[in-house]
């Protein structure tokens, strides 16, 4: 699986609204990141294998109530859905958990990520 194939399929996500999948990146004040914190390939007794992908997927945002967060996870758990009913052509997808804060700065900032695991056989 090539990264640059798993963020040209992300990219068109209607949830990314047109901005930009950044890798390994967060803009400064609202954003997305794309992280691959787990890639391994799995071998069997009999020999087959089985590519598996930790996608996790961070939304940057300046909060100003608590309708702002619960949309980012929203976003987020749409986000998780679409890749589920529409993951890469061959591949399976499961969704790890729910949406999780991450980090929050003092200008009002904060980092929501859910975690996707895409497998091919």
């Amino acid at each position: 699986m090539e990264i640059k194939s798993i963020l040209s399929w992300l990219s068109t996500a209607p949830q990314l609204s047109g901005e930009p999948l950044n890798f390994n990146y967060l803009p400064s004040y609202s954003g997305w990141s794309l992280m691959i914190p787990k890639a391994e390939t799995r071998m069997d007794i009999l020999r087959n294998t089985r590519e598996l992908l930790q996608l996790k997927i961070t939304r940057r945002y300046t909060i100003q109530s608590n309708e702002d967060r619960l949309a980012v996870v929203e976003a987020l758990e749409d986000l998780a859905a679409w890749a589920k009913e529409n993951p890469p052509e061959h591949m399976r997808l499961k969704v790890s958990g729910l949406p999780e804060f991450t980090s929050r700065n003092n200008s009002g900032i904060e980092d929501t990520s859910i975690t996707l695991n895409i497998m091919r056989d």
